[in-house]
């Protein structure tokens, strides 16, 4: 084992039930990773750190195992092992986790939550560098509103603030020295700091946190910390398309098949209404058209159904972490008649798109006899896309 190797705890194990949702707070989404892996891969991009050892529930492996495994198996450092599962409380999952590295025998250990996702490289940077024999080292940030003491709702007394300090993570220690004090502790703390701190000979240092290291532990809490940590932009896009009828061919709009005596003339399946669903939402990302990605001229795409290209504007759209909010579409056809299918229409496409149906608006109108279509030649429609981009702020 070389020396001033570095392992990080990352305790990932919690229910959540304080944030009242069916989805563990590790597993909620920004800019479509979850807070679990925009944790790991601060940590994961730390030159210093040489291993990283998640903490997981068992309850919740087939969610993390996939994230787990796109940073194993590198040829690189630092070393994402295989999860530890946790224990019935924060500290008895921080012992296991310290009994499983301790084969390895790190010189320094960092105890993260990933509660904390937007924990900074100079925090973390902070934290290793002040860690020696004897000393370990939490970030904080001094409080500066007014204290008290409260008791069923009533405060009781004022506590004087000029000496607090609100502590977060990663707690950083000499792995021996931790490890040590887990396992001779008969007591039971909030945080790793309190158990080191039972050797007499120990010290604990704090360097600055930040309000972005904050904890999430309400719903409220992932909104706030969106805000500070994240630039949002709403973008809009348009696409329309136009099909001629055609004969003997199956008729299909919004992946819905119609029973129509015609069909629509193209080179795909021609829905009408996917193909303009696609062209709006790389309209958001500025990237072209349908036909950029599926050229008529290639056989390839001769009839293939349309929900391959609404899965590749999907794709494009989450590569620049972009969520879908709203499509708009109004379908143009004198024949046949559209509104008894609008609903199954609505929901394929939220399907497709994995969103709510209540986000997808479906009108459906005729031409008044005006035009290509309202001589019965063809179909027309258009979409209008609103999607929001998130990025991380720098």
């Amino acid at each position: 084992m070389k020396n001033n190797t570095i392992a990080v705890i990352l305790l990932a194990s919690g229910l959540s039930s304080r944030t009242e949702s069916t989805i563990p707070k590790q597993f909620f989404k920004l800019s479509n990773i979850t807070l679990f892996e925009e944790c790991l891969q601060t940590f994961y991009n730390n030159p210093h750190i040489n291993y990283i050892l998640p903490v997981i529930n068992k309850q919740h492996l087939n969610t993390i195992q996939p994230i787990i495994a796109n940073y194993s198996n590198q040829p690189h450092s630092p070393q994402v092992l295989p999860y530890c599962e946790g224990g019935n409380s924060r500290n008895q999952s921080v012992l296991f986790a310290l009994l499983a590295l301790a084969e390895l025998d790190p010189t320094k250990v960092l105890i993260h939550d990933v509660s904390r996702p937007f924990i900074s490289n100079s925090i973390i940077n902070e934290v290793i560098n002040n860690i020696t024999n004897n000393i370990g080292v939490l970030p904080a940030l001094k409080i500066t509103d007014s204290c008290k003491e409260v008791e069923n709702n009533f405060i009781v007394k004022d506590v004087a603030r000029e000496k607090l300090y609100s502590v977060q993570t990663p707690q950083g220690f000499m792995f021996q020295e931790i490890l040590s004090t887990y396992t001779n502790s008969k007591n039971t703390y909030n945080d790793d700091s309190s158990y080191f701190l039972e050797n007499k000979k120990n010290k604990v240092k704090i360097v600055k946190g930040d309000m972005k290291n904050s904890k999430i532990t309400f719903p409220e809490d992932l909104e706030y910390l969106k805000k500070i940590v994240t630039n949002q932009e709403t973008r809009v896009g348009q696409g329309i398309d136009i099909h001629e009828f055609a004969e003997n061919t199956p008729l299909y709009l919004g992946g819905v098949k119609i029973p129509y005596s015609k069909g629509l003339k193209g080179h795909s399946d021609a829905d009408v209404v996917l193909h303009a669903i696609v062209d709006s939402l790389l309209g958001t990302v500025g990237l072209g058209d349908i036909g950029d990605y599926f050229p008529p001229s290639d056989l390839k795409w001769k009839n293939a159904s349309s929900h391959i290209f609404v899965a590749k504007a999907q794709e494009l759209i989450r590569a620049q972490h972009g969520t879908i909010i709203n499509l708009d579409i109004t379908i143009v056809a004198e024949e046949p008649k559209i509104s008894s299918y609008k609903l199954a229409m609505k929901e394929n496409i939220a399907k497709l798109l994995e969103l709510s149906p209540e986000r997808i608006n479906i009108k459906a109108t005729t031409a008044e006899k005006l035009g290509f279509v309202g001589r019965g030649e063809g179909i027309y429609a258009c979409s209008i896309a609103t999607v929001q981009f998130i990025s991380k702020k720098q």
